[in-house]
């Protein structure tokens, strides 16, 4: 009796003719290291644009963690992302205003937290929030 015929290996993956995306990578990123001297000053002109943005010239206790974004939004948000990425978490204190569209009533919050993805300098996330979160769990924090 001969086997049953298998199907033929077709690269990439289709269905009915339409090339399928390939599947999300679920490795988890590493930590990366410490900024060098460009990286921190990058951090710190994204940290002060966002904070000049919504309304504070002077935010206080600017701090970074390296983290990865997985472990970032589950420390500071609801929000989940499939992937992962080795990331720096910024954050920072003030008094932040942020004026919402349609002339609504404005956001405000005392803290910011910017996620910045390592390898390319990109925000990838941010939120203001009354208060700052304890990032105690992602590592200690170093000022920027």
């Amino acid at each position: 009796m001969d086997p049953p015929p298998q199907p033929p290996n077709i690269d990439p993956p289709t269905r009915a003719g339409i090339t399928m995306p390939p599947p999300q990578d679920t490795r988890k990123a590493a930590i990366p290291g410490a900024p060098n001297a460009q990286q921190r000053a990058d951090l710190a002109a994204i940290a002060r644009r966002l904070a000049s943005r919504h309304k504070e010239e002077n935010p206080a206790n600017i701090r970074y963690i390296a983290s990865t974004r997985q472990e970032a939004l589950a420390e500071t948000t609801a929000s989940r992302v499939s992937g992962d990425a080795s990331v720096y978490v910024i954050q920072m204190e003030g008094n932040f205003l942020r004026h919402t569209r349609h002339g609504l009533k404005p956001i405000v919050g005392n803290s910011i937290t910017i996620i910045v993805d390592a390898e390319t300098g990109q925000v990838t996330d941010w939120s203001m929030s009354p208060r700052s979160h304890d990032l105690s769990r992602l590592g200690q924090a170093a000022a920027l």
